[in-house]
């Protein structure tokens, strides 16, 4: 069976399925996530703000980490070069990196400070205090305790300013405890394994969602959808991942050499300044290393939709696409755009 094929069936499968869920999801239309070092806005990236109606932009304004010596620290801190049209809701994101709970040493106030540092930095940029902040954390059962403790803090600084706590939601936490926030957003990428060299597409599949989906209808959060727009290439070497290359020309044979579907060789030497991984070497490609170009088709996008769509249809009232840049937006033509922003539920009826 072809791979649309297999795409068409499983989402058959899930027509028969309804929503059970009595939560009341937000219906905040149209969104992006900003998820850049630097606050700046070309022609096609207004445009495309304007055309499609946008009316919410997740700004991600900087992470927490823990540092060597144990304190929890901000970094990756938003440089506002630029602004956001008038109108705009800004929704700034705070990213907590994996080891920064891994215990509750300087956790007390942790959730006052990231209240602060985001309205400090908010204010300071000529924008008024945010009514909603967004927590983004990939948490376990490990560290739930600490997470939801933090979130507690914030929620409580939220409210009594007014305002109100969303956080991300990854797929294998729908059957786990809701965290206690206001609202989610369900990010539907990175869904599958990167640093796996037998991985197929890390970004977006229909056979890694399929497993976790069931757990939508009943999920007790008010929930919002994302979907990816991006492309990147893991790169291994030996089959061991080295790093995520962004921005690679593979079209140039002197440098690549297809060898499999989305696979390719590479023959020269050369540093990568954007890598992922800052441990490798500072993101360094020697020639014999494997190059995955990973990249989600429209037709997967809009299949996954359409299963949320049978059996979740509120949450898509909120459809937001990660993430707001021109390389990315290059990736699909208009109409994709068009349908996925202007069909909200209908894929329900």
């Amino acid at each position: 069976m072809s791979r649309k094929g297999s795409i068409i069936l499983i989402t058959v499968l899930f027509l028969s399925l309804c929503s059970c869920s009595e939560v009341n999801d937000p219906d905040n239309g149209n969104a992006v996530y900003y998820w850049r070092t630097a606050l700046t806005l070309n022609e096609s990236e207004r445009r495309f703000i304007a055309d499609h109606g946008l009316n919410t932009v997740y700004l991600h304004l900087f992470d927490i980490e823990r540092a060597p010596d144990g304190t929890i620290r901000p970094l990756s801190t938003l440089i506002f070069k630029d602004s956001l049209p008038d109108g705009i809701e800004i929704v700034p994101v705070v990213f907590i990196t994996p080891n920064t709970l891994s215990d509750t040493t300087g956790t007390a106030q942790l959730g006052h400070r990231i209240v602060e540092r985001v309205t400090s930095m908010m204010t300071k940029n000529g924008y008024p205090e945010p009514k909603q902040i967004q927590i983004d954390f990939d948490w376990t059962r490990s560290n739930q305790k600490i997470y939801f403790s933090l979130l507690e803090q914030v929620t409580d600084i939220m409210h009594r300013r007014g305002g109100q706590l969303s956080v991300t939601i990854r797929l294998h936490q729908l059957n786990m405890p809701v965290p206690p926030a206001d609202s989610g957003v369900l990010m539907i990428y990175n869904t599958g394994n990167f640093n796996d060299v037998d991985e197929t597409n890390s970004i977006l599949s229909v056979k890694s969602v399929t497993p976790y989906i069931k757990y939508l209808a009943d999920y007790k959060l008010p929930l919002g959808s994302a979907f990816p727009i991006y492309s990147w290439n893991p790169v291994f070497s030996d089959k061991e991942f080295k790093c995520i290359a962004r921005n690679l020309d593979l079209s140039d044979t002197a440098s690549f050499r297809p060898v499999g579907h989305n696979r390719y060789r590479n023959l020269r030497y050369r540093a990568l300044p954007m890598a992922a991984n800052a441990d490798n070497y500072s993101g360094r490609l020697f020639p014999g290393d494997i190059i995955r170009h990973e990249y989600v088709e429209a037709a997967v996008i809009d299949s996954i939709k359409a299963m949320i769509g049978h059996i979740r249809p509120s949450a898509l009232n909120h459809r937001i696409l990660y993430h707001l840049d021109s390389i990315n937006i290059s990736l699909y033509d208009n109409t994709f755009f068009e349908s996925f922003y202007n069909s909200g539920t209908d894929t329900a009826e």
